[in-house]
């Protein structure tokens, strides 16, 4: 049901593909769900889940994934980054250091950078091997009002 298990009836509300399209990660509450994607020629395309991910301690709200499918990372209100081995279905990193929750996430191709930001009004790249935040960054004062 819509009880914040994941099912498939909770919203979609993040996705990502691999570059060439065949695996596509999905987030529904604390879920990822990852999919595979195929379109033979002259045939309709179909869709098989593969596994899912999770759960998150809260609601995922964005993934992103490598170019070759092979890393993904997920975010939400759990304040943290998790970073996933595909094949495996493991998280493979937890990257902390968000104060708040996660709004978005974004993947370096090759996997070796996650960038992430959140209601803390902070930007930070991490580096996936060490789990370090290599740069952060502080959004601006919103001008004030006269």
């Amino acid at each position: 049901g819509g009880g914040g298990d994941g099912s498939a009836t909770e919203a979609v509300v993040a996705v990502c593909a691999s570059a060439d399209g065949q695996l596509v990660a999905s987030a529904s509450g604390p879920r990822v769900h990852l999919w595979r994607w195929r379109a033979p020629p002259g045939a309709p395309p179909s869709a098989s889940r593969v596994c899912q991910l999770g759960p998150h301690r809260g609601e995922v709200h964005a993934v992103a994934m490598s170019e070759d499918g092979g890393l993904l990372a997920s975010a939400g209100y759990g304040m943290r980054v998790r970073v996933w081995d595909t094949a495996s279905a493991r998280c493979v990193r937890l990257l902390e250091g968000h104060t708040l929750s996660v709004h978005g996430v974004a993947m370096s191709e090759d996997g070796a950078r996650v960038a992430s930001c959140g209601f803390d009004r902070t930007v930070r790249v991490w580096d996936v091997v060490s789990s370090d935040a290599v740069a952060a960054a502080a959004a601006a004062e919103p001008p004030a009002s006269e």
